[in-house]
């Protein structure tokens, strides 16, 4: 989704990785639009075959969930 994504005139959006997505919670109020809830947001860090990381704007935490399990997507851009 991130990687076809053009926005604003931009086309080189990606998803971040957990490093990165970290610093946007960090700066959430900030960066602003994110949602504050157990949801939490994809990372493009894998953490095995079938799980990923994924950071929680709720609390700040980073956990592993599995690839099929649902949550929200955040694409960034590097400047």
């Amino acid at each position: 989704m991130c990687d076809n994504l053009v926005k604003n005139g931009y086309s080189d959006w990606f998803l971040p990785n957990k490093e990165q997505l970290n610093k946007l919670w960090l700066k959430k109020s900030v960066v602003g639009g994110f949602v504050d809830d157990n949801v939490g947001y994809w990372s493009s860090s894998e953490d095995s075959a079938g799980k990923t990381w994924a950071q929680n704007f709720n609390g700040g935490h980073q956990n592993q969930i599995d690839k099929k399990r649902g949550a929200r997507a955040r694409a960034v851009r590097s400047f």
